[in-house]
């Protein structure tokens, strides 16, 4: 909850800071569409991050189950 409301916070000053920057529409419209890629582009390395770091916790999963069935099998032959 607080990660969302400190992000909606800097976008509003982020938005406003545009708004009242002294400077063409034109030159506003090409930060806003700068914010608004940049905002993606986040978005997406975070989501890759996590399925990266989702996907290696599952792969150490599956190798430390088969380990211990290969461990288990070798002590039950004795």
């Amino acid at each position: 909850m607080f990660n969302t409301v400190s992000a909606g916070a800097a976008y509003f000053m982020l938005g406003l800071s545009l708004s009242l920057a002294p400077v063409d529409l034109s030159t506003k419209g090409y930060w806003a569409m700068d914010i608004r890629l940049l905002t993606g582009s986040l978005v997406n390395l975070v989501k890759y991050r996590t399925d990266e770091r989702i996907a290696a916790e599952t792969t150490a999963k599956i190798e430390k189950a088969r380990n211990d069935k290969l461990i288990r099998e070798y002590v039950g032959k004795e």
